[in-house]
């Protein structure tokens, strides 16, 4: 069986022509379905995907990349924004300089400022050395600012003054100094409509956004999914010192049909649970379909269906016996399955191979199940 990182890389596809005509860049809808073996990009860090929407997405970054406008990227979480930021500053004039990377929701306020502008020593209690900012950090490179959305009025006042006079002031300091950095913005918020609002500044956002990169989600280009599977599970493989395990042409097409409201991050979690549970060398549509209403059954799917059907009935008034007859037969199918898998393992005194024989599941359902049942062999 061949190891992942024997595995050669799928050629890099090229195309030169442009698709856009203003500074907001919505890659266009397909036209047609490219075939699922069409070559995918897929380099350690690179953006994966053959749909007309990431080609136009790459072919985008590569022509704003070599100069210093702002790029705001947009898009839901999961799907891929720092990589889009990493690309930008790859591809740019100033990839020998530092690409520092800042998360805005994961600092407080009371410390955002001294975090972006850096202090002097003595400025407050426990400044016993001057640091500097991230600002000044990312001088000669790029500064991406991640989360921006979710910035306070007072950060976003700050930020918007070092946009307009690209001076930095550290905090306790009388002097300012330059700031030579080219700024990249993330958000899986609409600023647009929050500067509406006044929830976001209206000026700070058409300051950010000169250059505006949408990704656009999964389930809107469905046919990235398969050549993002197989990059993820190349890169899961190489990681576990595991042999690398392929995808059906059905559990591609099974993959493509599923929602992915989580994005790339949730396809990643669920192909590696798929990797590690495997036991063969692919990973069939069969597969595929049991581990996901498995995990859906447990963590939102069954339950919260029969949630919304008892709220509706309760906001109706008709609450009826269907709700109940449909949770009575959800629950008595996993408690014989239950009972099933139980009195198999317990006959075959806990052997994964023969316990799948008994019940002629597979042993990646065995595995899953014991997990999902929380199920313990005996102490000896």
């Amino acid at each position: 069986m061949p190891r992942a990182d024997e595995i050669p890389p799928p050629m890099v596809m090229a195309n030169s022509r442009s698709e856009w005509n203003q500074s907001t860049i919505t890659p266009s809808t397909p036209t047609h379905q490219p075939t699922l073996d069409r070559p995918a990009l897929c380099l350690s860090d690179e953006i994966v995907g053959t749909s007309v929407q990431i080609q136009s997405i790459k072919r985008c970054i590569d022509r704003v990349a070599p100069c210093d406008a702002t790029v705001l990227i947009t898009g839901e979480t999961g799907t891929g924004k720092e990589l889009v930021a990493h690309r930008l500053h790859r591809m740019s004039n100033r990839r020998n300089g530092p690409l520092i990377s800042i998360n805005c929701a994961a600092i407080p306020d009371s410390l955002i400022e001294s975090e972006l502008f850096g202090f002097e020593k003595g400025t407050f209690t426990g400044a016993a050395s001057r640091q500097e900012g991230r600002l000044l950090q990312a001088n000669g490179g790029t500064l991406f600012l991640d989360e921006i959305g979710d910035l306070s009025a007072s950060a976003q006042a700050k930020i918007l003054r070092v946009l307009e006079q690209r001076e930095v002031q550290p905090l306790g300091s009388r002097t300012t100094r330059i700031m030579d950095a080219r700024i990249v913005a993330a958000t899986n918020r609409n600023l647009e409509q929050l500067a509406t609002t006044d929830s976001f500044r209206s000026d700070l956002f058409f300051r950010l956004s000169v250059i505006n990169v949408h990704i656009p989600p999964l389930r809107e280009r469905p046919e990235d999914i398969p050549p993002i599977a197989v990059h993820i599970l190349r890169q899961m493989a190489i990681q576990y010192a595991h042999p690398f395990v392929s995808l059906t042409a059905g559990a591609q097409a099974y993959l493509q049909q599923l929602p992915w409201r989580g994005n790339v991050r949730e396809l990643r979690n669920f192909l590696e649970r798929a990797l590690l549970f495997s036991n063969s060398e692919q990973i069939t549509e069969h597969d595929v379909g049991e581990m996901y209403h498995s995990t859906t059954n447990w963590q939102g799917g069954t339950v919260s269906s029969l949630a919304a059907d008892f709220e509706s009935d309760i906001q109706t008034g008709r609450r009826t016996a269907r709700t109940s007859s449909r949770s009575r037969k959800v629950a008595s199918s996993q408690c014989s399955e239950l009972t099933e898998l139980r009195n198999a393992l317990e006959q075959t005194k806990w052997n994964k191979t023969k316990t799948a024989e008994v019940l002629q599941w597979s042993r990646m359902t065995i595995y899953r199940k014991i997990v999902q049942y929380d199920l313990h062999p005996p102490e000896q």
